[in-house]
C-alpha cells in the first residue's frame, strides 16, 4: 500500500494536476482569442467578397466552422501531450495507482470525496480539458457570428466563459449540478469531480461530454446560419 502524503512521485502527479488547472484555463482563453475573429473579422469588409462568391454561403461557412473546431481540438491535444510528457519525464509512473483520499491537505484534490486513483483523476482532467475546449469553441463561434467586430466577440465569449464562477452557488446546492456543466467548471475540475459518484463507478463529471456536444452543436449550427444569411452591403 502507498500513501500519497509520503510518496514524492504522487506529490508530483498531484502537483501536475494542480498545474494543469492553470494551464487549461489559459488554454480556454487562448481558444477564445484564436476563434473570436473567425466570423466577426470578416464583417469589416471581407464578407462582401466571401458571401457573394459561389460557395461563400455554403462551403466557406462550413469550412470556417470545421477549421475552428479542428484548431481548438488539436491545440488542446498538443498542450495535454506536452504536459503529460513533462510529468512522465519528471515523475515516472509510480504513484498513479494511489488513491487521492491520501492526498495531503494542501492539495485541493484531497476534497474530492471518492476513492479514485491519481491516474483516474488525471484522466478525468484531460477529458474535461477537451469538453471545455469543445464547449468554448461552440460559444465563441456563436459570439463571433453575431458580433459586428472582433473585440465584441472576444469580450462576449470571455464573459460567458468566466461569469459562472461569480455566481454564489456552492457545490452542495442541487442547482450546481447544472451550473457545474458550464465550461469554466470543466477546467476547475475539483468542484465538478466532487458532485457525485454514480452507481456505475463513474463520476458525475462524465455528463460534461453531452453538455459539451450540446454547446458545440448549437454554436456551430447557429453561427454557420447567421454568417451565411448575413446581408452584405
Amino acid at each position: 500500500p502507498c500513501c500519497c502524503g509520503y510518496n514524492p512521485y504522487v506529490d508530483g502527479w498531484l502537483s501536475t494536476s494542480r498545474n494543469m488547472v492553470r494551464v487549461f484555463v489559459a488554454l480556454a482563453l487562448a481558444v477564445i482569442i484564436m476563434l473570436a475573429p473567425i466570423f466577426s473579422g470578416e464583417y469589416e469588409g471581407v464578407d462582401n467578397i466571401i458571401l457573394t462568391s459561389k460557395y461563400g454561403k455554403t462551403k466557406c461557412a462550413t469550412a470556417k466552422v470545421v477549421a475552428g473546431i479542428l484548431t481548438a481540438i488539436l491545440t488542446t491535444a498538443l498542450i495535454v501531450a506536452f504536459n503529460l510528457f513533462l510529468a512522465r519525464a519528471f515523475y515516472g509512473t509510480e504513484g498513479l495507482n494511489c488513491s487521492i483520499l491520501f492526498a495531503p491537505s494542501e492539495y485541493v484534490e484531497a476534497f474530492i470525496p471518492f476513492n479514485i486513483t491519481c491516474g483516474t483523476l488525471l484522466k478525468y482532467q484531460i477529458l474535461l480539458a477537451f469538453t471545455c475546449t469543445i464547449s468554448v469553441t461552440g460559444i465563441t463561434l456563436l459570439m463571433s457570428a453575431i458580433s459586428k467586430n472582433q473585440i465584441v466577440a472576444l469580450v462576449a465569449a470571455m464573459a460567458i466563459f468566466l461569469f459562472p464562477v461569480l455566481l454564489p452557488i456552492p457545490e452542495t446546492n442541487p442547482l450546481f449540478r447544472l451550473v457545474g456543466l458550464l465550461p469554466v467548471y470543466h477546467v476547475l475540475a475539483v468542484s465538478l469531480l466532487s458532485v457525485e459518484q454514480m452507481s456505475n463507478g463513474m463520476l458525475y463529471a462524465i455528463w460534461a461530454i453531452p453538455a459539451a456536444l450540446l454547446f458545440l452543436g448549437v454554436g456551430a449550427g447557429i453561427s454557420r446560419r447567421v454568417f451565411a444569411k448575413h446581408q452584405v452591403s
